[in-house]
């Protein structure tokens, strides 16, 4: 009985190091014990605008006429774990409630930052939510993804999958420019990466991320799979 409980004990203790170990995204301090640490950081982000959200706000929409309001927020974190507010950007046309979701992004206590092996230790964090009039009173929620598009409401978020621009990409439609440098950078690779010299037989998959940096240049974040030679 004492040789059991010992294993357990260690194996609880095993599990709360490993918790807190930084993972690949920033998180909220106090979601760094969660066993989804990530998870619970975009639910508390979300679940404090909506508190931003008043009955006051509400009556007016109502009172204009309104029957939703997007409220969209993007901003970085860097490698301390601290709100870069140069790259904080918020999208809401009610601006009484964009201003308050700026100041809560600016006043946010800093996260635990990425794991230090990371080439870019830099976060994106993001916050989207659409507030639809309720059917019976004068109050909004929080509608989900079914209800919008039963609804035809498209959200007017904020895009991040806007692609960085290959080579022979140029021109290409905005939800085809990302398959487009995928290719390229694809077929860059085949024609110039020559194969070391290795003991690896049959086929190896090897990942490879790049990082594009804003004056274009490319890094590599991390490579999974394949040996060192490789």
């Amino acid at each position: 009985m004492k040789i059991l409980f010992l294993y357990i004990a260690m194996l609880l203790s095993h599990t709360m190091i490993c918790q807190n170990e930084p993972g690949d995204q920033a998180v909220l301090m106090e979601c760094v014990d969660s066993e989804f640490a990530h998870k619970c950081t975009v639910a508390k982000l979300s679940s404090d605008v909506i508190q931003l959200f008043t009955p006051a706000i509400a009556a007016e929409l109502r009172q204009a006429g309104k029957e939703y309001l997007f409220v969209s927020a993007v901003f970085v974190t860097d490698a301390e774990g601290c709100v870069m507010l140069a790259e904080t950007e918020v999208k809401c046309e009610y601006l009484q409630l964009k201003s308050a979701v700026l100041d809560y992004i600016s006043k946010l206590p800093v996260f635990q930052p990425k794991a230090s092996h990371y080439t870019e230790r830099r976060s994106v964090h993001s916050i989207d939510l659409s507030f639809v009039a309720d059917e019976s009173g004068g109050g909004f929620h929080v509608a989900k993804n079914k209800e919008l598009l039963e609804k035809l409401i498209v959200p007017d978020y904020i895009k991040l999958d806007k692609a960085p621009v290959f080579k022979g990409c140029e021109g290409v439609e905005n939800d085809k420019d990302l398959k487009c440098l995928n290719i390229q950078i694809r077929d860059f690779l085949v024609k110039n990466y020559v194969v070391p010299d290795t003991e690896d037989t049959g086929t190896v998959r090897m990942f490879v991320y790049f990082i594009v940096y804003k004056n274009g240049e490319l890094a590599i974040h991390k490579i999974d799979g394949g040996s060192e030679p490789l």
